[in-house]
């Protein structure tokens, strides 16, 4: 039987647990935290989700020591103000095949070099949790947007910029096959307010910057309202709202413009994602960016926020207070 562990069973923990649990296989589920209220919650989330023929078994633990020695795949799904620490220990005490790290994945910029060294020193495949890149919506689309440069463009209101941010950037470099090269931070608001999260801190306003010939404008106001993406090119306009599950694409095909509308399933939950994960690991064909890739835009994301910081401190800030 195969060992899944995921050391942090707050909320995405736990819903990263009830997908492991969720799977056709039966696995020898691990889960770490100090808190053992958060452990009590995901033993009852486990639960309710557990099929009657399932031979998968959970164990709780308080600490890294207390897992098995090896491991398959090891789910991080801590805060990132503790995930650097967790991931050394992690590595330097157990034998890991796989791993995937939640984000924001870290705080310090110095954090992503140091953990990017122990991945490769200790032989770990290491995923970054960007899930559109599963989405079956994106992977269609991705296929219409092939070969054009194009203009992205996400608006909504009190959605977390600092928090999520990187999971639109992550979508829109997915769906353009390009790399961000710049991000610009001008059009950030002054005001750094406190998350819905104690000891954190979010960002409103809007973060702009390009991908390779592509171009994308990623906004969140301080007010609720409801998301909207946009993407433009040559010959090809789409309008897309996630949660009511919309898209509208305008093409031109022989000289004609023609429009097709479209009400499916976009958004997926964490715990459907990571039944289809733990597949996709095991037949070797994860969807989700690899470490190295999500470094290199996670470092150039964290940047732009932690000078913005700094621009409003009279001391300097060398951790970036998102998660």
């Amino acid at each position: 039987m195969k060992k899944i562990a995921i050391i942090g069973a707050g909320q995405l923990g736990s819903r990263h647990l009830q997908g492991v649990v969720s799977s056709s296989h039966n696995y020898d589920i691990q889960i770490v935290d100090l808190n053992n209220e958060s452990l009590k919650v995901a033993e009852e989330r486990y639960l309710q989700v557990k099929p009657k023929s399932s031979l998968s078994v959970l164990s709780t633990y308080s600490s890294i020591d207390e897992l098995s020695d090896e491991i398959d795949t090891v789910i991080i799904a801590t805060n990132s103000n503790v995930r650097f620490k967790v991931l050394k220990e992690l590595l330097e005490k157990k034998s890991i095949k796989n791993l995937v790290i939640e984000k924001v994945l870290f705080q310090n910029l110095e954090e992503y070099d140091q953990a990017e060294e122990l991945i490769l020193k200790h032989g770990v495949k290491a995923w970054v949790n960007h899930p559109r890149r599963m989405y079956p919506f994106y992977k269609k689309l991705k296929k219409e947007l092939q070969n054009k440069e194009l203009s992205f463009t996400y608006v909504g209101g009190n959605w977390g910029l600092g928090c999520n941010g990187l999971h639109f950037l992550d979508c829109f470099s997915y769906l353009s096959s390009s790399e961000c090269t710049n991000i610009y931070s001008n059009l950030l608001d002054e005001e750094v307010y406190d998350s819905k999260r104690s000891n954190f801190k979010e960002f409103s306003g809007a973060i702009t910057g390009k991908l390779n010939g592509s171009k994308f404008y990623i906004s969140c106001l301080p007010e609720t309202s409801a998301g909207f993406m946009t993407i433009s090119g040559e010959n090809i306009s789409v309008q897309i709202d996630e949660v009511a599950g919309w898209c509208r694409i305008k093409k031109m095909v022989d000289n004609k413009w023609l429009i097709e509308e479209c009400n499916e399933k976009i958004v997926y939950t964490q715990s459907e994602l990571t039944t289809l994960l733990l597949d996709d690991i095991e037949k070797d064909k994860c969807n989700l960016p690899g470490y190295e890739e999500s470094m290199r835009l996670h470092k150039q994301f964290l940047k732009v926020f932690l000078d913005h910081l700094n621009s409003q401190s009279d001391t300097y800030v060398k951790c970036c207070p998102i998660t």
